[in-house]
């Protein structure tokens, strides 16, 4: 159908890491993203914040949801990211 759009829901879970003090949304009012026809990529923009702890490597997962006008693939409805820490070793 000409001119036809999809619309697909996101949300961030954490793993080892925890939402809102480790990882946010950039923009935590826009949970969903609109697909043009012919658009199969985009892009969902999340915030790393940054502290002074000494951490291990620490994880978190963006799952897609809640798919009108698509079908979402089975294998790619979930995605993981690794926060790998910048702080020195405790002296």
């Amino acid at each position: 159908m000409a001119g036809s759009t999809a619309t697909v829901n996101y949300v961030l879970n954490a793993g080892s890491a925890h939402v809102n003090s480790d990882v946010k949304l950039h923009d935590p009012a826009v949970t969903s993203l609109v697909f043009n026809e012919g658009e199969k990529t985009k892009t969902i923009t999340l915030d790393i914040i940054d502290d002074t702890t000494n951490e291990p490597v620490e994880t978190f997962t963006v799952a897609l949801t809640g798919a009108t006008g698509a079908v979402l693939d089975a294998n790619a409805k979930t995605a993981t990211g690794t926060i790998t820490d910048n702080d020195a070793p405790p002296r």
